[in-house]
């Protein structure tokens, strides 16, 4: 299987949320074999009717200055990002895994339908990392010291290690 961690930055929880910016590595058992990072512009989200959430935004403004430079990053346009992104992850077999059953992966599929660009993974090739991550309560689930916090490709990176930790220690094979 080819395996894509996803990760989302936004300024809310709804479908419709506006999308800051797209984290995702590519992985397998033996670790991540590259990477995806992109800034989507804020105001081109907004001029094509992406949404922000009050308490998301708030929640947004007490992060720590690193979280917050996300906001003096130029974004690209939204068709631009992802057809990148559809390029990056346009391969067999693929499992397209992200950070709760409704929130990253359906988050950006929204983007892909509402853009009419065609979504680059079918449904039945979505994964739950938190499902999973969550029911191994004896998982090693720090991160190290260099890490941000609520950077796209840096959580991305965290989860897709965290889910090759567990196929190491066999508690699920033939996962990955």
């Amino acid at each position: 299987m080819n395996n894509v961690m996803l990760d989302l930055e936004t300024l809310g929880t709804n479908l419709n949320s506006v999308i800051l910016s797209v984290g995702a590595v590519k992985f397998n058992a033996n670790g991540i074999t590259d990477s995806f990072y992109r800034i989507i512009s804020l105001e081109d989200s907004l001029k094509k009717g992406f949404t922000i959430n009050a308490k998301t935004l708030d929640w947004w403004i007490c992060q720590n200055p690193e979280t917050k430079n996300i906001f003096k990053s130029d974004g690209g346009k939204i068709t631009d990002v992802l057809n990148d992104f559809l390029k990056f992850i346009k391969m067999p077999n693929l499992q397209i895994w992200g950070n709760g059953s409704d929130f990253d992966n359906t988050i950006l599929q929204n983007y892909y339908n509402k853009m009419g660009v065609d979504k680059p993974w079918n449904y039945w090739e979505n994964r739950c990392y938190r499902t999973i991550v969550n029911s191994f309560s004896s998982l090693n689930k720090k991160r190290g010291e260099d890490v941000v916090h609520h950077n796209a490709l840096d959580d991305a990176k965290f989860q897709a290690e965290c889910l090759i930790q567990i196929v190491e220690n066999n508690f699920l094979n033939d996962v990955l």
